[in-house]
């Protein structure tokens, strides 16, 4: 049953906030967003805008599949009658599929494109399902693993290009360490299924023998993982303040959190606004350090905050659970784990 006295005091001052932005501050292109219906997104919008297609190639590709280029075809039946002739070859009319995929220049820049990849082309087609399909192809490097042949090196000389061959991972040692006699260390994660949908929080309480002081998981609803993350800082602090440990090591492997715990910065999504000021405000009335590891170091607190997931209830054990007992031997034993990047 709730109680009023575990609600902490801050001297929080109230401001009014602007709910359809995530800072909470009103400007004119919430507004206008806010005015105008959303419109759908089309499924193969990430097929398009991805890190392996050039911005600009991006934007007409974009212009083509949604046949929004301003050929003179496209003008007359919008009620601009001109006389119509294709620009490149002067024969034809203008047209959308003229234009890409059976005008006589393009049909030679296919055939140069298509004889260097030792394919045949169709020009049996519309030149979306034709630009389509070169979209698709395109973003299965993305995808899928890649694998090299003779083939496609003597293709990459072909075009004059060189291979850029991949660069060796560096493998990093990431090791727990307790902190200091007299202080408490806690770390804290939080996770989220599918941004934004459930989620939830967890974090571990260790003293300087690495003997567990306790553990949480909250269960959360509809949140996106660095709101996860946010919110799991501010539990375990007020975890601490409730259980009277004012020398606290709070560590975390998500770089945002360590830097607006680090700048006592108080710029968060606004729904989460005020749970952070008191945050702040009781760190500033304890010994308090904050530090980034990589989560490879901060496997216990990982699967804490998967757990909460599985949850539909607050708990806290005063001892490691039983699903990450492993994890917290090996925090003890100082094991090290190994980060590849």
């Amino acid at each position: 049953m709730f109680s009023i006295d575990r609600v902490a005091i801050s001297p929080v001052t109230y401001s009014l906030v602007w709910a359809h932005s995530r800072d909470g501050q009103v400007s004119c292109k919430s507004a206008y967003s806010c005015m105008i219906c959303d419109s759908p997104q089309v499924p193969w919008w990430r097929d398009v805008w991805c890190r392996f297609i050039p911005p600009s190639r991006s934007g007409l590709t974009w212009r083509l599949l949604l046949n929004r280029f301003p050929t003179e075809d496209r003008l007359s039946r919008a009620g601009f009658h001109l006389a119509s002739r294709c620009s490149v070859c002067g024969v034809s009319s203008e047209s959308f599929d003229h234009l890409f995929i059976r005008c006589p220049l393009a049909v030679s820049l296919w055939e140069a494109v298509f004889s260097a990849f030792q394919r045949r082309i169709s020009v049996d087609t519309s030149a979306l399902s034709f630009v389509w399909r070169a979209v698709s192809d395109a973003n299965r490097l993305e995808i899928r693993c890649m694998h090299n042949y003779v083939d496609d090196l003597l293709i990459l000389h072909r075009f004059d290009l060189r291979g850029r061959p991949a660069r060796a991972p560096v493998i990093r040692s990431v090791i727990w360490s307790p902190p200091a006699p007299g202080w408490t260390k806690v770390n804290a994660d939080g996770a989220a299924l599918i941004s934004p949908d459930a989620g939830g929080c967890g974090g571990i309480f260790r003293n300087c023998r690495a003997f567990v002081k306790g553990c949480f998981v909250i269960p959360l609803d509809h949140v996106f993982v660095y709101k996860a993350e946010l919110l799991a800082a501010s539990i375990a602090i007020n975890f601490a303040r409730q259980n009277r440990w004012h020398r606290i090591w709070l560590e975390s492997d998500s770089s945002y959190v360590v830097q607006l715990l680090s700048s006592r910065s108080e710029q968060v999504p606004w729904l989460i606004r005020q749970a952070w000021q008191r945050c702040i405000y009781q760190i500033s009335k304890m010994e308090f350090q904050v530090s980034h590891i990589f989560r490879e170091g901060n496997q216990v607190a990982d699967a804490l905050s998967k757990h909460a997931l599985r949850l539909e209830v607050d708990s806290w054990w005063a001892n490691s659970p039983s699903f990450c007992s492993l994890l917290v031997d090996n925090d003890c034993m100082g094991r090290e784990s190994f980060r590849f990047s």
